[in-house]
């Protein structure tokens, strides 16, 4: 019994893919102080500072996978990639992409045959698209539909069965809502940066249907690390 609290802490995402078959899912994003990803124009680059930056390509060099939906890819045509520090993991680079529309341009694509790309599909996705992506390299999964889109309880079954102990969400606001309004979160990363975005039409972290009353709000109080990195501030909780 002794630290046997902080002992199923430090193994909980090990935990969770042998009882439940499914992966550690971190939710991840980076915010203004008034809670904003994006501007109403959809522009991200740069919200918070270097050091931050620094410190979530540490942590994606510690992940078995990043995920992002098909926006992210568009907008902002991403590597998901660790670039500091020494990773001990490749994690691998996975697209929620319903129709197969990831633009064969893309950097997850063109580089698809040196660092593994998953994309997860549905299951009427065109075979012609998926003949050009797997040629580039990508892996392709065809899961049933849910209700906003795939399913994902689907998609992480799919990576448990994969053996992938933890993944991390990065985007964008409605991937990140719809793990979270289906309960399917088990931690969040935010990196807050002192900032004020506004406007009623920027984008927020969980840009789904979220709750629908204060009471129903995840509470955090006991749960959650928070600390100063770089000019801003990075807080950690499980949920």
């Amino acid at each position: 019994g002794v630290c046997a609290s902080e002992a199923a802490a430090l193994n909980a995402p090990f935990a969770k893919l042998i009882k439940q078959g499914r992966p550690w899912v971190i939710l991840k994003w980076a915010q203004s102080l008034d809670g904003k990803i994006a501007t109403r124009t959809g522009d991200a680059k740069w919200i918070t500072d270097e050091q931050s930056r620094e410190h979530a390509h540490r942590v994606r060099g510690r992940v078995d996978a990043i995920v992002v939906g098909l926006e992210t890819v568009r907008r902002d045509d991403p590597m998901l990639t660790g670039r500091v520090g020494r990773a001990t993991r490749v994690a691998t680079r996975i697209i929620l992409d319903p129709e197969l529309q990831t633009p064969m341009r893309a950097k997850l694509v063109t580089t698809a045959s040196d660092i593994p790309t998953l994309i997860f599909c549905g299951a009427d996705a065109p075979a012609s698209r998926e003949k050009r992506l797997t040629g580039a390299g990508c892996a392709i999964e065809r899961v049933r539909g849910g209700a906003k889109g795939l399913s994902l309880p689907t998609v992480l079954d799919r990576l448990g069965k994969r053996q992938f102990t933890n993944i991390l969400v990065e985007g964008g606001g409605e991937t990140l809502g719809h793990f979270f309004d289906q309960g399917l979160a088990d931690e969040v990363h935010v990196y807050v940066a002192p900032v004020l975005i506004g406007g009623r039409d920027a984008v927020s972290p969980l840009h789904a249907t979220g709750v629908r009353r204060i009471a129903d709000a995840i509470r955090l109080d006991t749960t959650i690390r928070a600390r100063r990195l770089g000019n801003g501030w990075f807080a950690q909780a499980r949920l």
